[in-house]
């Protein structure tokens, strides 16, 4: 039962449910409810599948391919460290385009393909599942895993388990103070005094909320990366 804490608090300070609900809300800016609701149960279910996909197969799956943990961890940390970057820089996501930036198309109207809108919009959900899912966690899976005597490793499917329910929960309560679809519907074509109005205050803080978080993620990419040099190259052992 002790190991089986450890491992769930490990799991979860990996997985890290406050910077996944940041990098949520920055993907899921102006989109209606059902869709917020229906990308919460996808990251919280593409997790749950790659995690205990590690814990069952994790070892095996590198022994082959002939790359240890170490190695796994330096480069996943150095994707990390990319995400984060991108989140620093302000980069815009496929589905938020910056407004400021013009585009050379304005001046012709093309019709709305929808197939192609949810294309987009799926893949936006990227960066956020190689967070929740990523090298952190992956790793710290596979060592819980091997850290068990037994065939089946419980103290690692548990761990998982719990901590993409409670990711799960931590998005699916953001995604409740989104706007109905009829409501977004209704608000589409607002009055001409309405439409000059912007809320940049609240576009601010959201901005340096997700480029704080950025550097947290740069941090977090670092020390896994520093983590894998250490181990590969024996450093402190």
């Amino acid at each position: 039962m002790e190991n089986t804490l450890q491992a769930i608090i490990t799991l979860i300070s990996l997985v890290n449910p406050v910077v996944c609900l940041a990098m949520f809300a920055n993907i899921e800016e102006g989109q209606p409810r059902g869709i917020q609701r229906k990308d919460a149960s996808q990251v919280a279910l593409s997790t749950v599948v790659i995690l205990a996909g590690a814990a069952l197969l994790g070892t095996r799956i590198l022994d082959i391919f002939g790359v240890s943990i170490d190695a796994f961890s330096v480069t996943g940390g150095a994707v990390l460290i990319g995400i984060g970057a991108a989140m620093l820089g302000g980069r815009q996501t496929p589905t938020n385009p910056d407004p400021a930036q013009p585009n050379e198309n304005d001046s012709l109207p093309e019709p709305a393909d929808p197939d192609s809108e949810l294309a987009i919009h799926q893949a936006s959900l990227t960066p956020l599942i190689l967070f929740s899912a990523g090298p952190g966690p992956i790793t710290g899976v596979i060592t819980i895993a091997a850290q068990g005597t037994e065939r089946l490793p419980l103290s690692a499917l548990i761990a998982v388990g719990v901590t993409c329910a409670l990711l799960w929960v931590v998005l699916f309560a953001a995604a409740r103070k989104a706007p109905k679809e009829r409501d977004q519907k209704t608000s589409a074509s607002p009055s001409p005094e309405a439409s000059t109005e912007e809320p940049a205050p609240k576009s601010f803080y959201r901005d340096i909320a997700t480029r704080f978080m950025g550097l947290i993620v740069i941090a977090m990419g670092v020390q896994i990366a520093l983590t894998g040099v250490k181990g590969f190259f024996g450093i402190g052992a």
